[in-house]
């Protein structure tokens, strides 16, 4: 899935929450690298990206020049459905699993320009490194959600909905039952 970064995507402050599928394949150490959600410019410049990195789910940002990197491993995550959070704002960058702050850094490199497209579930660059497993829920917000309402939108079970921050929701409501780019879209939950 391809979605434009024009009025969805703020380079300085944003939000993506999405749940995901992590199957045995998906966090097996020789699954190797895959995106879950991300943009970068050609020679992977200027860029927002969560992906399984190696055998870390990482969050990167970069100004093309310098790159921030938070992660955490997959031995933090069990076979079954989980909800990612990526926030990022001018002071701060932060990775949630399950609503619990997993990692963060101070004063990150963030992108002074984004790419025309983002890609769910593929590498948006190359055309590669499809993550092969389910994603459902996906919101992008133009602001940094707080800590307290990432942790209550994991708690609730709900989709997330959209509100007056929401940039881009795409609940893959039942609408969807095909396959883009190696990323199986459903609501199975």
């Amino acid at each position: 899935l391809t979605i434009p970064t024009a009025g969805v995507l703020n380079p300085q402050e944003g939000t993506v929450e999405c749940w995901v599928y992590f199957d045995a394949n998906s966090l097996a150490a020789s699954r190797g690298n895959y995106w879950i959600f991300g943009t970068a410019k050609t020679g992977y410049g200027d860029r927002l990206i969560l992906q399984r990195l190696s055998t870390n789910i990482s969050f990167q940002v970069s100004n093309g020049t310098t790159a921030t990197v938070i992660s955490f491993p997959c031995s933090d995550i069990n076979v079954g459905w989980h909800y990612l959070a990526a926030r990022w704002t001018t002071s701060e960058i932060a990775l949630f699993l399950d609503g619990v702050k997993k990692a963060t850094a101070n004063n990150p490199n963030l992108p002074q320009s984004l790419a025309a497209n983002c890609g769910i579930g593929y590498n948006i660059v190359s055309g590669e490194e499809q993550c092969n497993t389910l994603i459902d829920d996906l919101r992008i917000s133009s602001i940094a959600r707080s800590d307290e309402e990432i942790l209550a939108n994991y708690q609730s079970g709900k989709p997330v909905g959209f509100d007056s921050y929401t940039t881009y929701y795409e609940p893959f409501d039942g609408l969807y039952d095909w396959q883009v780019v190696g990323v199986v879209f459903q609501n199975p939950r």
